[in-house]
């Protein structure tokens, strides 16, 4: 069996990966925020979350919460598209890998073998 080695990161999952923990850290955020927003047990004029959800919610259709939802989807979407991408190209050499070292032994156990041959011998009289 092969040696198991760790594949290193390429330059764009070291990119990808924090980029994507980033999205889902700003989406978390928001998320936190809406909620924080929505049920904070103030007088109106001074929750400043719930102004700023609405203000939001006015601009683009969906406050804090609702756009803190679909931005930590994206980035943990993404996330996984590039851990698949790399999952499956890492099982790829490996099988690679595999069916090497198979061929490898089935070569040498065909080497080392003695070759029998099977035959049958019948008496002739010689006149």
């Amino acid at each position: 069996m092969p040696k198991s080695r760790k594949k290193e990161l390429t330059t764009f999952e070291k990119f990808c990966y924090p980029v994507c923990g980033a999205l889902m850290l700003w989406g978390l955020t928001y998320t936190v925020l809406g909620l924080i927003g929505d049920n904070l047990q103030v007088q109106s004029s001074s929750n400043y979350l719930k102004q700023a959800s609405d203000a939001i919610a006015k601009l683009f259709g969906l406050g804090f919460f609702g756009w803190g939802l679909i931005i930590f989807s994206i980035g943990v979407v993404i996330a996984v598209v590039v851990l698949l991408v790399n999952a499956r190209s890492t099982d790829r050499d490996f099988e690679k890998a595999q069916r090497r070292a198979a061929r490898l032994a089935r070569n040498r156990t065909t080497e080392n073998e003695t070759q029998i041959i099977d035959a049958e011998v019948k008496e002739t009289k010689v006149e």
